[in-house]
């Protein structure tokens, strides 16, 4: 009777073990991927940088498409561990709150930075608008990025929702301007 109690509390505590080792693998995962998406973000913005109205305007705006694409990718890949996740510890959500704060910063200045590039796009295809092509990408990075964002938040309550949700709303916002810029 005692080995039999004894075998299982061992395998309760074992089963608490494990579980919260998952909860902790998704907040790492979720976390990873964001540093993932900001690094394929900061590499594009570089590129995006550096975008100019001269003899390799056709070659820099395919590698821009290029980058848009590792980034859509990324930012799936990011959707699809934080849907692996059903919740989080408080600690957890607080941590990839935190960390989204940042990376919304930098989604901001890319969208920004496409913007600000438009009179460029509008020349980028052998002297031809790639205005269209910039606005399918800028459609797929939103929803990709609201599913990424609505994946997390299913794990999230109280403070760190609504932190994330706000950040998400605003960048939501940004993407809508810029869609709308690059559609007329």
């Amino acid at each position: 009777m005692v080995a039999g109690r004894f075998l299982f509390v061992s395998i309760l505590a074992l089963s608490q073990s494990a579980l919260s080792l998952a909860a902790g693998s998704g907040a790492s995962g979720i976390l990873s991927s964001i540093n993932t998406i900001s690094d394929e973000i900061v590499k594009l913005n570089s590129t995006l940088n550096g975008f100019a109205d001269n003899a390799q305007i056709t070659s820099s705006a395919l590698k821009l498409q290029g980058g848009a694409s590792d980034l859509l990718k990324d930012i799936k890949n990011g959707a699809e561990e934080a849907d692996k996740v059903s919740s989080l510890e408080p600690a957890d959500q607080e941590k990839i709150a935190t960390a989204i704060v940042p990376l919304s910063e930098k989604v901001v200045s890319l969208i920004n930075g496409f913007v600000s590039k438009k009179p460029v796009f509008q020349k980028a295809l052998l002297g031809g608008s790639a205005d269209g092509l910039v606005e399918k990408d800028l459609k797929d990075l939103k929803e990709a990025t609201d599913s990424f964002g609505q994946a997390a938040l299913k794990s999230f309550s109280g403070v760190p929702k609504d932190k994330a949700t706000s950040v998400l709303k605003e960048i939501d916002e940004h993407f809508a301007d810029a869609i709308e810029t690059f559609s007329t």
